[in-house]
């Protein structure tokens, strides 16, 4: 069985010992903002030229490409995420999205994957409209399969809104199970609800 991590932070500062991260790529594969943008600048001018030679096509919505991390010695997974405001059934064409995204993490033998939530920048998802099925499928593929997803969002307040349901998926009732507020940070990364160890905490 794997673990899911829910962490706050800076994708790059906490990448370190991953086998891959997660890209929230354009559909060009060029360099963009947001995630995209820190992962191109960390892994260096290589990973354009290589994705400028390597690939003649636009990537299709929910398609996967896997290429290597360079300066960030680890793969990444390059994944384009549908427009929420394009699409008849937005929620589920995104987590169709996830699916393809898990598949290519048991295809490749990850064990250890650093993941945005993709889709909840320029292409207008709201977390907390998308935080139950997401939380509900990444608790069952780490359930059921030996990897650790360690899912990120850079404020504590988004993190905050998967954690929410991620404690109601697991039925854990924290005000009858705690005893005392002191055990709520120890409880919580016992039962890999939350990763408080993570960098750049803001």
């Amino acid at each position: 069985m794997g673990k899911l991590f829910l962490i706050s932070g800076d994708i790059i500062e906490n990448s370190k010992g991953m086998d891959a991260v997660v890209n929230a790529q354009n559909k060009y594969m060029d360099y963009g903002g947001g995630i995209c943008g820190a992962i191109y600048r960390a892994a260096g001018a290589d990973l354009l030229d290589y994705c400028k030679k390597t690939y003649s096509t636009n990537m299709e919505t929910g398609e996967v490409r896997i290429t290597s991390g360079f300066n960030l010695n680890m793969d990444i997974i390059h994944i384009l995420a549908p427009v929420s405001y394009e699409e008849k059934d937005p929620i589920n064409k995104l987590m169709e999205s996830y699916d393809n995204l898990l598949e290519s993490i048991l295809e490749n033998h990850y064990q250890k994957v650093i993941m945005p939530s993709i889709g909840t920048g320029t292409f207008a998802y709201n977390h907390e409209d998308i935080a139950q099925p997401l939380m509900e499928k990444l608790n069952n593929f780490c359930t059921n399969n030996n990897v650790a997803i360690y899912f990120i969002n850079r404020y504590p307040l988004y993190t905050n809104i998967y954690l929410k349901e991620l404690i109601n998926i697991k039925n854990i009732d924290l005000k009858n199970d705690l005893i005392k507020c002191d055990n709520i940070k120890k409880y919580l990364e016992d039962n890999n609800l939350i990763n408080l160890n993570s960098k750049a905490l803001y």
